[in-house]
């Protein structure tokens, strides 16, 4: 058997505007996906969905099903390979899902890695043998870059353990009054370096993690509750209706009378503890 033959390209594509909707399992095959541009809905095994609005990979297992699509008219830019084989089950088991848990990760340089899956597609598309080691080379680098940008957004710093502390309370309890000074303050820090170092470590600035937290924690509500919506901004903190909505609009990307239609409620139980899907905006 050659080097590189534990790894078959069934497909590729790269799909400007994509309206599809998707609600199954790839029995034998695996993927890797990129959001390029716009927002979709996903979801995995059933569960919350969340909703993908910035340069975001993702990937398929067979032992998971997958539910996603697009939330509006405009659609997602989607760039996809398909795979099978055992290097493709390393690739993916021992590379890509050890960096996040969610199945789905945020990309620090989307152009680099939308030409990256172009120049991908059009080897697999060629359907050329001699061409197959290169081809395998070539996703095995996109993953390479991927663990790459994911170690460089987590290696700690002294200030790691109290940031992810602190993260870890604004996940929990939102709805409280937070002072970023005092905080800043506690770790020994400036609050121009504070804000530095969180934005390295959670990836948004304190403010705008916190207000992400809020708008999920809404967002979670209107899915799988059906009380009123000045109800759930009430709870958030926020009395003023428009500026829920505004805000829950700019987090989220629909509006909160919106949020229940497209994405359905679920059975199983809730996270919140995951909101890096939301765009990283603001101070």
């Amino acid at each position: 058997m050659n080097y590189f033959d534990d790894m078959r390209f069934i497909n590729g594509g790269v799909v400007p505007r994509c309206q599809a909707a998707i609600d199954q399992r790839f029995t034998e095959t695996y993927s890797v996906e990129f959001l390029l541009a716009g927002r979709m809905y996903y979801g995995i095994d059933g569960g919350n969905r969340i909703i993908l609005d910035r340069p975001t990979v993702f990937w398929h297992h067979p032992r998971h099903s997958y539910q996603y699509g697009s939330l509006d008219k405009r659609g997602w830019d989607q760039h996809w390979i398909m795979v099978s084989g055992s290097r493709a089950r390393r690739m993916i088991e021992d590379g890509l899902m050890p960096l996040s848990a969610t199945q789905y990760l945020p990309v620090l340089e989307p152009l680099v890695l939308a030409e990256e899956f172009r120049a991908l597609v059009a080897l697999i598309q060629q359907h050329d043998p001699c061409r197959h080691p290169e081809t395998v080379v070539r996703l095995e680098h996109i993953v390479a870059q991927l663990i790459e940008w994911r170690t460089r957004t987590t290696v700690p710093t002294p200030y790691h353990g109290g940031i992810e502390l602190l993260a870890r309370h604004l996940r929990k309890d939102p709805c409280r009054t937070y002072d970023f000074q005092v905080e800043a303050a506690r770790l020994g820090l400036s609050y121009s370096h504070f804000r530095r170092e969180f934005r390295r470590h959670i990836g948004r600035a304190p403010y705008d993690f916190l207000l992400a937290c809020r708008m999920r924690r809404a967002a979670v509500a209107l899915q799988n509750t059906v009380r009123q919506v000045k109800e759930i901004a009430a709870d958030a903190g926020y009395d003023d209706m428009p500026q829920f909505s505004k805000l829950f609009k700019k987090k989220i990307g629909v509006a909160p009378r919106y949020y229940r239609e497209l994405i359905p409620p679920t059975s199983s139980a809730v996270s919140i503890n995951e909101t890096s899907n939301i765009s990283a905006s603001g101070n």
